[in-house]
């Protein structure tokens, strides 16, 4: 793995052609794959659908084990690659179990788990690679909502949204666990604010909260339907905010709507969190102990 992302850093122009047309793959493919599923559950009903997606994850994790029993076996880091292995396990899990309408939606995490893989050779950070992965799945949920299906009553995705950044955290887990964390940038010398001003995915933020301020003083973006029931162009949750916090569906599967603000504050935990990798990987690289006998 590691060999692989070293080899796709050496090759940026090629690594970043291969980002912009497995980004364009994930969003233009969006509506094939959820009519390939809905067809699936009409053919063979959801409760085999929901048992091929459990045999096809238990498959994937005992084709991982061997590469994960391995990149564990050295004492280096060992501690923190369990921990951010546990704690991203934890993640899908609870999403599986409280925020998932069905089970079919956890191809979301190898979806943004790859994405993340090839972004990651471009930034030399885990960090900005989680942020641009998941800046790529708002994008796609977007284009559904407001392109694809601009008449359903329902809410902008904010659910798959925090699918895909714990997709996207868990690529970077997987590489950081696989030894990419010795290509993580060195941190600059320069001051903190300086560096944030040269951060493309600072102004990237600013461009959307100026972008949706705007939007929301003309009127045209607004969280729920207006109190006399119009709908601006941009209302986030059409039908209006959910009767409770958990919703049941007609075959018994209980999940939470994630709101907006839910989805930034846990959106910008999950980030922070998964930016931790680089200083984990930085402090590794500065640790005398952690160094080959014949390193310099």
């Amino acid at each position: 793995m590691i060999r692989l992302a070293e080899w796709l850093a050496a090759r940026r122009r090629l690594t970043l052609g291969l980002v912009i047309v497995y980004s364009a793959l994930i969003i233009l493919t969006h509506e094939l794959i959820q009519q390939i599923v809905l067809h699936a559950y009409d053919r063979f009903s959801r409760e085999r659908v929901n048992h091929a997606v459990h045999v096809i994850g238990i498959l994937l994790l005992l084709a991982f084990s061997r590469f994960l029993w391995q990149s564990l076996r050295p004492p280096s880091q060992r501690y923190s690659k369990l921990l951010f292995l546990a704690i991203t396990g934890l993640l899908m899990a609870a999403s599986w179990r409280w925020l998932f309408y069905t089970d079919a939606e956890a191809v979301h995490f190898p979806q943004y788990a790859l994405l993340a893989m090839l972004i990651f050779p471009l930034t030399g950070r885990f960090g900005l690679a989680v942020f641009y992965a998941t800046l790529v799945g708002v994008v796609d949920e977007c284009v559904q909502y407001y392109i694809a299906h601009p008449t359903w009553n329902v809410y902008l995705d904010t659910n798959d949204m925090i699918y895909n950044l714990i997709g996207a955290g868990l690529g970077c887990t997987l590489l950081y666990v696989g030894g990419a964390g010795q290509m993580v940038r060195p941190a600059s010398q320069q001051k903190v604010a300086h560096r944030l001003m040269q951060s493309p995915a600072l102004w990237i933020m600013v461009g959307i909260f100026l972008l949706c301020s705007g939007l929301w003083l003309a009127g045209l973006l607004t969280i729920d339907p207006l109190p006399d029931g119009t709908k601006p162009r941009f209302v986030l949750r059409r039908a209006g905010p959910p009767a409770s916090y958990w919703q049941t569906t007609n075959w018994g599967k209980t999940y939470h709507d994630v709101s907006p603000y839910e989805a930034i504050l846990w959106g910008s935990t999950l980030l922070l969190f998964y930016s931790m990798l680089d200083v984990c990987a930085r402090r590794n690289r500065s640790d005398p102990a952690s160094r080959p006998i014949n390193a310099p």
